[in-house]
């Protein structure tokens, strides 16, 4: 899966280095390298990913928890939560 755009949170889930205002040619999505993405949601400053094996990613813009991970960090990083 490829992204690009605009991506000054790392909403295009690109990593670190590739925190930019404007990303102009479509660059390679790291995590989906191994597995299919079946789902993809979208808002201004976030995203949501769905993978073929059940796992869920997100990236971009972390304020108040809206990635679901602790810390006010920006990026991408695995979203993970039991469910009881």
């Amino acid at each position: 899966m490829f992204g690009w755009g605009v991506n000054p949170h790392g909403q295009l889930a690109l990593g670190p280095s590739l925190l930019a205002s404007f990303v102009s040619a479509p660059q390679r999505i790291p995590f989906c390298n191994d597995n299919l993405c079946i789902q993809v949601a979208c808002s201004l400053t976030q995203s949501g990913f769905l993978l073929d094996d059940g796992s869920v990613y997100s990236a971009g813009h972390n304020e108040y928890l809206k990635l679901g991970r602790e810390g006010k960090a920006s990026g991408t990083g695995k979203f993970e939560r039991t469910l009881e």
